[in-house]
């Protein structure tokens, strides 16, 4: 269906995709049970932006810190321009970062209220909470903020994972990563910041460009969907998408459209932001989909290497309905002017239909799903929601699958974020996993998953039956620091809030996996694992204080 052209001849133009799926008129059929809302900007509400502030109140005096903050958050996204409830909203949420000990971030909101023009009367209030934070950094307090960087150099021309690692094509043929030098458990050999996102739902949890979370976010001042944080506000493309939705239904349903249809709008901006013409982009979407998709990249260091990395994932099977999407997607795109005008001709069009179809699989095919992890896990309507918004990189990839994986990857404020679960020798490929609540599974049944979701089949050492033997396992059993983990029971809470215990705890896993790591697939390695995959990522969460609340204002 994509890329097909109506004829052979050098100028014919690529096939209609919406004519030969039925028209305009009948594909527009197809979510007609979803409510459209498309133009919602003017949509800020001072008594909502309250409600919103007291939910947050009530959040802090229970000392749930992070649901109180994304409350001020939705807060300042309802305020008024000029309100009082915006200076208000940032006072408090300084209070969150106070308690989370994120005392730089604190400063920051502090200053945002006084400039919002907090009430004179309660500014005494305000310069106590500085001096405090001012004091906590004066003393050397530690930050409880996590960031993710790598552990040895980037990599020149790949810049978001290490310098031990390249890229390079495996016995199939395909693009996998293998590394150069020896890589130690708990290494981070990748941070990637993703090239698409999308928030589906709760709009005050992260940044809408970059997903990062807990920052200082400042709302946009005509919509009450987008929040930015300071290395996003003056994000160019947001002019195009202010306020606009394919639906603003509250139902999960909706939800998922929406998120689908307007990420793939969003890609499309970007990639048409990229280029100076409708022309040049073409030029370079027609070499990149004619060449080898097996061919190594010669660098990841900037847009356009980027987005021809983009346009080569694979692109899986899909149960989604792409005429159907493509219509949606072309509607929308095409009723923002700067769009209608560049596609203003037959060919330009034309290949613009192809570009957003493509655009779909990949997105469909390679979006990741991030779920809530805190206590507020329900849409501002109360409905309890799933998918919270998806990334797309490109790092994924290059990783394979398996049913004994050597690393794992977690998503931090955007970012993905690979790390060494088991002893990487070099030359070894790196494998990662899909099946963490299904690592225990039969056999039969993780290489149904692996086939539903990548089609691919596991031929690890432990799905072709190569597993530790009885004195292998006894060696582990018998292990100090084995029997000690043994004893544990993990309590996300607890290890966010006790960075002393996270120590030792990774230390004590460190250990375990150094020594049994190599050793062949059995479930005493595969509890050690998941464990550790535990820890790792409590280990990013921001610690939540459970000191006594203050007053909030």
């Amino acid at each position: 269906m994509l890329w097909k052209k109506e004829s052979t001849e050098e100028h014919a133009f690529y096939e209609d995709i919406i004519a030969n799926n039925g028209g305009a008129d009948a594909l527009k059929m197809t979510f007609t049970h979803v409510r459209y809302e498309e133009q919602v900007k003017s949509n800020k509400d001072d008594k909502l932006s309250l409600d919103k502030r007291k939910m947050g109140n009530k959040f802090f005096k229970q000392e749930k810190w992070a649901d109180a903050m994304e409350m001020y958050n939705a807060s300042l996204r309802y305020a008024e321009n000029g309100s009082e409830n915006i200076s208000l909203a940032y006072a408090n949420r300084s209070n969150c970062f106070l308690k989370l000990k994120r005392y730089n971030e604190c400063l920051v909101d502090i200053q945002l209220a006084k400039e919002a023009r907090y009430p004179p009367e309660s500014i005494e209030k305000l310069n106590r909470r500085e001096e405090e934070c001012l004091k906590h950094i004066t003393d050397g307090a530690e930050s409880t903020k996590y960031e993710a960087i790598l552990d040895f150099e980037p990599d020149e021309k790949f810049p978001c994972m290490a310098n031990v690692l390249e890229i390079k094509n495996d016995s199939d043929g395909d693009l996998r990563l293998f590394a150069k030098d020896k890589i130690d458990v708990g290494q981070t050999i990748v941070v990637e910041k993703a090239l698409i996102n999308y928030i589906y739902s709760r709009y005050s949890w992260r940044c809408d460009v970059c997903l990062k979370e807990y920052a200082n976010f400042v709302p946009c001042d005509k919509c009450v969907f987008a929040m930015f944080c300071d290395d996003c506000r003056n994000n160019q493309l947001h002019q195009y998408e202010c306020g606009v939705r394919f639906s603003w239904n509250v139902n999960s349903e909706a939800i998922s459209i929406n998120g689908t249809i307007m990420s793939i709008v969003r890609s499309c901006l970007w990639a048409i932001d990229l280029f100076a013409s409708v022309d040049e982009l073409m030029v370079f979407v027609e070499r990149v989909i004619t060449s080898d998709p097996k061919r190594i990249p010669n660098s990841l260091s900037d847009a356009k290497s980027q987005y021809e990395a983009f346009l080569k994932l694979p692109r899986l099977r899909t149960n989604i309905n792409i005429p159907c999407i493509l219509y949606e997607c072309n509607r929308m795109l095409m009723n923002i002017p700067k769009i209608e005008h560049t596609f203003n001709s037959v060919k330009h069009h034309r290949f613009l239909m192809h570009l957003i179809g493509h655009h779909a699989f990949i997105l469909k095919s390679h979006s990741i799903p991030t779920i809530p992890d805190t206590d507020c896990h329900r849409s501002e309507q109360g409905l309890p929601t799933t998918v919270c918004c998806t990334q797309t990189g490109l790092m994924r990839q290059y990783i394979n699958v398996s049913c004994y994986p050597n690393v794992m990857e977690h998503s931090h404020d955007g970012q993905a974020v690979v790390i060494a679960i088991r002893p990487i020798l070099k030359g070894q490929q790196l494998f990662n996993t899909s099946l963490f609540g299904h690592l225990f599974d039969s056999k039969e049944r993780r290489h149904e998953i692996l086939r539903d979701r990548y089609e691919i089949t596991c031929k690890c050492e432990r799905c072709e039956g190569h597993l530790a033997s009885d004195e292998q396992r006894k060696r582990i059993t018998s292990d100090p620091n084995f029997r000690y983990l043994k004893r544990v029971k993990l309590n996300i809470k607890e290890i966010c809030a006790d960075k002393k215990r996270q120590q030792t705890l990774d230390d004590k896993y460190k250990s375990c996996l150094r020594k049994f790591g190599q050793m062949p697939w059995c479930d005493l390695v595969g509890k050690l694992l998941v464990e550790y995959m535990i820890l790792k990522m409590a280990t990013m969460r921001s610690a939540v204080s459970t000191e006594t609340a203050h007053q909030t204002d």
